[in-house]
């Protein structure tokens, strides 16, 4: 994700209020990592909005849920007739 705020041509503005106290807060934590309120901000909210990202399309399993997981995926599949036939159907730009 550093690569995400490695760029220096940021040409656009966000503008939000904040109560004082929390703009103290978030400046001194920005400045004991070694970084600008800006930088401090976009770091933040990018790693915020990829986690919630990732908890969209990753989902966590115990040992329990994986073995199961696992036991439903090699089971051989069920036999599908109407996917059978589509499959033995000639594609339309094959014709």
């Amino acid at each position: 994700m550093k690569h995400l705020t490695e760029d220096r041509d940021m040409t656009r503005t966000i503008t939000m209020r904040v109560k004082e106290s929390n703009l103290h807060f978030i400046e001194k934590v920005a400045s004991l990592s070694g970084r600008n309120r800006t930088e401090f901000f976009l770091e933040s909210t990018l790693k915020n909005a990829e986690e919630i990202f990732l908890s969209r399309t990753q989902f966590p399993l115990d040992d329990a849920q994986w073995t199961e997981l696992n036991d439903i995926l090699d089971r051989p599949a069920k036999e599908n007739l109407q996917l059978k036939k589509l499959l033995q159907k000639q594609s339309p730009w094959e014709t």
